[in-house]
């Protein structure tokens, strides 16, 4: 902040601790940065989960992801994986910017996490994702896969909020499936990245 420095005490129970400093691609990424350093103010409700919900950014599990499939892949892997945002050329001749983390000549995908709290969230990420791939489809020969990452229960959601996700998770995603996506979801990372590895194995070209 650009005033004079904050006392490290604001009152008889409110204390500063160190400065922390973070930096990121975006807030979300600076969000992750500080998730596990706050503390919340406020008592659990009675009966509440003893492990709280706590959401998983795309860009966190992509990176968790690709780091898996780099493992296991290795080359192939990284023939893949796009570091840069994807140029595609439209039929009509027009260039267009999307974002499509997963490429070769026959194939293109991209991964999603559907650990938000929020079902509107989840389901705006998975339109977005999956008209990118649809575009890409409609303007070339790619076979196209979407990977999603979708709570449990017990991922600390309430059975409400969890039902409430659920469903309109599943028919978002059964909506993807109608388009002629492939839908690989998995409740663990590890899991989802042996779905993707799986998917992709032979579409590396």
């Amino acid at each position: 902040h650009m005033g004079p420095d904050l006392p490290d005490e604001l009152g008889d129970t409110i204390r500063l601790g160190p400065p922390l400093y973070a930096a990121g691609a975006s807030a979300e990424s600076v969000v992750d940065e500080f998730f596990s350093d706050v503390v919340t103010l406020g008592r659990p409700k009675p009966g509440a989960h003893q492990y709280p919900f706590r959401y998983q950014s795309t860009p966190r599990l992509r990176s968790n992801v690709f780091d898996l499939m780099k493992e296991r892949m290795h080359l192939q892997a990284s023939r893949i994986i796009q570091e840069e945002r994807y140029m595609l050329t439209m039929r009509s001749g027009h260039l267009v910017e999307m974002d499509v983390p997963l490429l070769s000549s026959i194939a293109a995908g991209t991964v999603v996490s559907g650990w938000y709290k929020s079902p509107l969230v989840v389901e705006n990420n998975l339109l977005q994702a999956s008209a990118d791939l649809n575009l890409i489809r409609s303007n070339s020969d790619r076979a196209a896969a979407i990977s999603v990452l979708v709570p449990g229960k017990e991922s600390g959601l309430s059975a409400k909020e969890f039902n409430k996700l659920d469903s309109a998770t599943r028919r978002q995603l059964d909506r993807i499936r109608l388009t002629g996506i492939e839908v690989l979801d998995a409740a663990t990372t590890a899991e989802l990245a042996d779905k993707t590895i799986g998917w992709w194995r032979d579409r590396c070209a």
